[in-house]
């Protein structure tokens, strides 16, 4: 049963392609890019692609590069890259591994496409989750868990 309904969800996401990201969902996510980051694995930092830097012919590349490879479900390798960093969280002994926190620098343009894909998913995202999943919800955090999982508690 759960094999025949996989094959139903395959044939449906075959034939309903998603629209083409537009300049309004671009702009949403260039206007939330943060100042003073480290460059990608290419020295691009994020203030190139900000609202008020970026100029029209580069964010009309960029629009075109993203719906590229949103069609043809295939990124180009410059995307590919990632430098992971280890960092010490200032507590406890400095030696311990335990002690570091991982920092995963990846490409910009890569950074970029991801918001848009999270941005297109996160209706469906909350729409489909029950109130007893708080992961990647926007509107909903652990707060709201451990509430519902007191009054459960406490009914029982």
């Amino acid at each position: 049963m759960s094999e025949t309904l996989l094959q139903f969800r395959l044939r449906a996401a075959k034939s309903e392609k998603t629209r083409p990201w537009d300049d309004v969902h671009l702009d949403k996510v260039l206007k939330k890019l943060k100042k003073g980051k480290a460059k990608d694995a290419d020295g691009l930092v994020n203030e190139m692609f900000m609202l008020n830097n970026i100029g029209s012919d580069l964010k009309k590349s960029l629009k075109l590069l993203l719906n590229k490879t949103k069609s043809q479900l295939r990124a180009p390798g410059f995307m590919n890259k990632c430098n992971i960093f280890s960092l010490y969280k200032g507590k406890g002994e400095k030696a311990s591994l335990e002690n570091d926190r991982g920092i995963f620098i990846m490409s910009i343009i890569r950074m970029i496409r991801d918001k848009l894909n999270y941005n297109d998913m996160i209706e469906t995202i909350e729409y489909n989750m029950s109130d007893s999943q708080i992961r990647s919800r926007q509107v909903k955090n652990i707060r709201n868990h451990l509430f519902l999982l007191k009054l459960i508690i406490n009914a029982a």
